[in-house]
């Protein structure tokens, strides 16, 4: 009986010596949501007839359950900076439901494409154009690149951060 007893109590102990701690991870499952935030920085728009300067604009990537991405960014003319005779506000950006592909340096890529209404002032509402995106992460700075072919040529507009909240 004393053999079994101990036999017993070894076995208790054994099993309870093996209890394994969680991960630091745990609330961060997926490449989306380790690059998920509100990112504030600034925007050049380069195209034919020359290059435009916005300051403080705001680009917010949030994480969908999927692991898919969604980034919404807006650009208008409260936030130029660049002395121009147009006042061009590039609208809001929504690209949506986008793959995170986690690459060898450390950074993240995405893709997407859409169409966004480009107004010549705040208050009117532009003309639709279609737009291809590119964004890439690396620790806390994105840099979003939306290219426009037919708006003036060739127009880039290259969001890069400067902080994330």
């Amino acid at each position: 009986m004393k053999r079994f007893f101990l036999f017993m109590m070894m076995a208790a102990l054994t099993v309870t010596s093996f209890t394994a701690c969680s991960s630091d991870d745990d609330d961060v499952n997926t490449d989306a949501e380790r690059i998920a935030g509100t990112y504030t920085g600034d925007t050049e728009a380069k195209f034919t007839y020359g290059t435009l300067t916005y300051e403080d604009d705001v680009l917010t990537l949030t994480a969908n359950s999927d692991g898919t991405a969604n980034v919404s960014y807006t650009n208008d003319t409260d936030h130029l900076v660049t002395e121009s005779p147009v006042a061009m506000g590039f609208g809001t950006f929504t690209d949506s439901k986008m793959k995170v592909t986690a690459n060898s340096d450390g950074s993240y890529s995405m893709s997407g494409s859409g169409s966004v209404a480009i107004s010549m002032s705040a208050s009117a509402t532009g003309k639709s154009y279609a737009y291809t995106s590119e964004y890439t992460v690396k620790g806390s700075v994105i840099t979003a690149v939306y290219t426009f072919e037919g708006l003036m040529g060739t127009t880039v507009l290259t969001f890069t951060s400067s902080s994330k909240k």
